[in-house]
């Protein structure tokens, strides 16, 4: 990172989620973005976090608000970035065997693009892959772990081609995470989909370690 001084004095993030951005699970109800907003003191300025997570939502519905969302946090000001995990509901809906949602590619595609274009709007934008659930996952309405992963690579795919269109960073955790003993520990203390406290700990950790993670933030400062 260079040390050109920083165009703004306060930095505001914006994370556009799911349940699991909300922290679903997490006990102290801080979830993973406010432990990486805490744990980020490589930009030395102040850091207002906007935990935008809702639960349930899928790409479509994140579609439907990002641009609201985005506009009455960060208009008119700068030091601005946005931070987008989604997918896991789309997977879940796809494998489910009872009130499925068709998979369509090319659905996701179109509103992914939408999410990434309005943040982009709005300064730095940083993509983050969904977080994986237990193979051995199943629930009331059929859903069977294996096949919401097999989504989840299909998801990431579409992902990789958006983000690649729209120029902008894919930081890479599905997999990261499958491979982390104590992510799968905390999903299986949890409910197979959301993590216990320490799972938002190994969410934070990975995005803390990649490479993306200070790029960004040092985008989001000189917005």
């Amino acid at each position: 990172m260079n040390t050109t001084p920083l165009r703004a004095s306060k930095l505001r993030l914006a994370f556009l989620g799911d349940s699991i951005t909300v922290g679903d699970g997490d006990v102290q109800a801080r979830g993973w973005p406010s432990r990486l907003c805490e744990a980020s003191r490589s930009i030395p300025v102040k850091k207002h976090c906007y935990n935008l997570g809702v639960g349930g939502d899928r790409v479509a519905d994140l579609a439907s608000r990002s641009a609201s969302e985005l506009n009455a946090r960060f208009d008119g000001r700068n030091g601005r970035g946005t931070v987008i995990m989604i997918g896991v509901n789309d997977a879940l809906r796809a494998a489910a065997k009872l009130r499925a949602i068709a998979f369509e590619p090319a659905s996701i595609e179109a509103h992914l693009n939408t999410v990434i274009a309005d943040a982009k709007g709005y300064g730095a934008v940083l993509v983050v892959e969904p977080t994986p659930v237990l193979p051995e996952f199943q629930n009331a309405d059929g859903i069977d772990g294996e096949e919401v992963l097999m989504y989840l690579r299909l998801i990431n795919k579409i992902l990789a081609s958006v983000c690649k269109a729209q120029g902008v960073a894919l930081l890479g955790l599905t997999k990261e995470l499958q491979a982390d003993s104590v992510f799968g520990n905390a999903l299986r203390e949890g409910d197979g989909l959301h993590p216990v406290d320490a799972g938002f700990d190994c969410i934070t950790r990975h995005i803390l370690a990649s490479q993306a993670w200070p790029v960004f933030l040092e985008a989001a400062a000189n917005d």
